[in-house]
């Protein structure tokens, strides 16, 4: 089995054990209609500009790989600070929200 192959099988894994701190709808219908339709499509885009297919696939089936763990932070929440970068009230504000395991 290739390396993109196993990678695959682990992101489906991943998806399919449906953790119980995740977003479920929002995460499932990811697995089911975007994470594969955007790997595809970065694969058929990395052949027209002759980049890395498989750096590219791996790229496409990855991009939302957190959502398989955690909830997206609602719309709205504080920022921290004015530029919205990573400040002492962000970290501490986030920590309050999400622990990792």
């Amino acid at each position: 089995m290739s390396r993109i192959d196993n990678l695959e099988k682990l992101v489906r894994e991943l998806y399919e054990a449906r953790d119980l701190n995740r977003a479920a709808d929002w995460a499932d219908w990811l697995y089911d209609n975007h994470v594969f339709v955007v790997a595809d499509n970065a694969t058929r885009l990395a052949k027209q500009l002759n980049a890395n297919e498989e750096l590219s696939r791996a790229a496409g089936m990855l991009h939302d790989i957190a959502d398989v763990r955690f909830q997206h932070l609602p719309r709205g929440l504080p920022r921290g600070d004015s530029g919205g970068g990573e400040s002492e009230g962000n970290r501490r504000f986030l920590s309050d929200i999400i622990t990792v395991s």
